[in-house]
């Protein structure tokens, strides 16, 4: 399990290129039936198209800088986002590319280095002579890993390194806004918090999950395109919407229910999700508590219908997955 929870996680493609035809169609025999792939016997074509367009993993973040000082802040886009999981092409996003080392009309060195992307993962495929080159790139970080291909466990190890590399491509690729926004969204840190995530995850079969600052928390679509919220919620987060009913004049049972911390509150009518006066049926936006004790803090998660509406089907990763084995 990753010791760090990233803004976003969806699944990217991995790139495939080698001069062997024989290679590249075993592919689809050998490659975990769950990834993602592209084969390419042109590394001209394959450089094109990894470069063909600056991706942005986490669509609507950006940071920065306040006015007169030197510290760094985050816009957030919820619009953006929005846009970027009703994107059919983000599935086809490169993450990782897979080389031969030995190409007839460049090596696969020189290809890595003309890669734009610096956030994009490289592994090199080496014969038994080439090993020691291998060595050298993943020592000057020319690539990220080298595997022989004369290993008899050569695709269960691919398979094994294309996941963990593809999670450190949204690492490196949001590093710096997650650096920022874990001051004030502390749970990005936390074990107890990453273990309950990753589990909700695995339980729900969530494909891609995105940050959103309103309802604080996540944004689930599942492999199939089911899209749910998940809302997390601190002591404080809890107590100021406490305090909001309470100036309003909100009725009794509302502020019980909230002070309680059995429930969660989320008002999806009102435009930054706190309670407003004329707000009416308030019971249907109090959501049962899941209580976690995390390291240092308390947090209060629920899951709630998708907030956000598409006018039309997502495309869902196990479609994606269908259309490219037709």
């Amino acid at each position: 399990m990753s010791k760090r929870l990233n803004l976003c996680h969806y699944p990217t493609t991995a790139v495939f290129i080698d001069d062997n035809q024989a290679f590249l169609d075993s592919l689809p025999l050998e490659l975990d039936e769950s990834l993602s792939y592209l084969p390419f016997i042109d590394p001209k074509q394959a450089l094109d198209y990894i470069n063909m367009e600056k991706h942005r993993p986490m669509a609507g973040l950006s940071a920065v800088q306040h006015s007169g000082s030197e510290e760094l802040g985050v816009r957030i886009d919820l619009q953006a986002i929005i846009e970027k999981v009703h994107d059919d092409s983000r599935f086809l996003e490169p993450s990782v590319i897979v080389i031969d080392f030995d190409l007839p009309t460049m090596d696969g060195l020189e290809l890595c280095r003309q890669i734009d992307d610096p956030c994009i993962k490289k592994i090199l495929l080496t014969g038994v002579a080439d090993e020691c080159v291998g060595v050298a790139a993943l020592n000057d970080r020319i690539i990220d890993y080298y595997v022989k291909k004369s290993a008899p466990n050569m695709f269960a190890k691919l398979n094994s390194v294309i996941r963990g590399l593809q999670v450190g491509y949204f690492n490196d690729a949001t590093y710096s806004i997650r650096e920022t926004l874990e001051t004030e969204y502390v749970f990005f840190n936390d074990p107890a918090f990453i273990e309950y995530f990753a589990d909700l995850c695995n339980r729900l079969n969530v494909a891609e999950y995105y940050f959103t600052p309103s309802p604080q928390g996540f944004l689930l679509v599942t492999s199939t395109g089911h899209l749910s919220n998940l809302i997390v919620y601190s002591e404080s987060d809890i107590d100021a919407h406490c305090d909001i009913a309470l100036d309003l004049n909100a009725p009794d049972e509302l502020i019980e229910k909230i002070r309680s911390k059995q429930w969660v509150p989320y008002f999806p009518d009102s435009s930054d999700g706190y309670y407003q006066s004329n707000i009416k049926n308030w019971e249907k936006s109090l959501l049962p508590t899941v209580h976690l004790e995390g390291e240092h803090y308390q947090y209060y998660c629920a899951q709630a219908p998708a907030i956000v509406r598409f006018p039309q089907p997502l495309m869902s990763y196990d479609r994606h997955l269908r259309g490219m084995a037709a």
